[in-house]
Parts: C-alpha cells; structure tokens; sequence
C-alpha cells in the first residue's frame, strides 16, 4: 500500500464517520470534521456545522434505530473521496411528520468527500432519491396543487 499520509489520514477519517452514523456517536463524528462542516443533500446546504450535522443524524438514527450505512466503493483523489454508499433500516419512529411503519428501507447514494490537510472532513456534497425511501416507507405523492 503505497498512499500518501494524507490518503491514510482519509481513509482513517472514513471509516471514523462510516463507524459514528453506524453508531450514532455524535463525539466520533464531530472529531473527525472541522467546526464549520458544510454538507449538502442535493444540492441544498442541509448542516452549516457539526450540530447542525448531528441533528440530521438524530433524524435518521430516531426514525431508524437500526440505520446502517455500507460504503460500496471509495475513491480517494488528493484531498477529495468519492463515496458510493447504502443505507438500510427499519422505521420503528416518526420520519417526516410520519407514524412509524415498520417497513425496512434501503437506499443507495453518491457522496463527494472534501478534507483539510489534517484528514478532517470539511464538506459532504450527498446525491440520493428521497422518493425511492419514501415509497419503500409506502408514502404516497400530494397531488399538485394548481
């Protein structure tokens, strides 16, 4: 394995955020990025900072007890990772103003990775369909209103 220091410092700070949504350790997560964290769920900025971050886990994690992320394929160029990942769990709590429904989700993304020259994640630029969790949930569309 011949990757740079600061790839390993990557990979390291990879699996360290993989571990805390797996875990739902806001501790791990938050010292792994920098303060100022951005991250973006398609194309809309969704944290500005790390509690902004981890109240998009508290979503996930009460929503889904048992949320796991899987990363499917990594790919570390210089101080960028590209990451495509699935998620997996069962809603056992409120999601979206919604009743539990028990169902199991299973969902698949594209994540762009950005890290400081420490190996702390500085961005997350997320890509998922919310729609496929959504109908996996049984949620049904509103109809427009004209």
């Amino acid at each position: 394995n011949n990757r740079s220091a600061d790839a390993k410092a990557i990979q390291t700070t990879i699996d360290n955020v993989t571990k805390a949504w797996n875990t739902n350790d806001k501790d791990l997560m938050y010292a792994n990025m920098i303060g100022n964290i951005i991250r973006t769920a398609n194309g809309a900025i969704i944290a500005k900072k790390q509690s902004d971050y981890g109240d998009f886990m508290d979503i996930y994690h009460s929503a889904f007890p048992d949320f796991k992320v899987t990363l499917d394929n990594i790919k570390i160029d210089g101080s960028t990772a590209y990451l495509n990942w699935t998620c997996t769990g069962t809603n056992k709590g409120e999601f979206m103003g919604n009743p539990p429904t028990n169902k199991k989700i299973e969902t698949h993304g594209f994540s762009i990775w950005k890290f400081g020259p420490e190996g702390k994640a500085t961005r997350e630029d997320a890509f998922y369909d919310n729609l496929v969790v959504y109908q996996q949930l049984g949620y049904s569309m509103p109809t427009p209103i004209e």
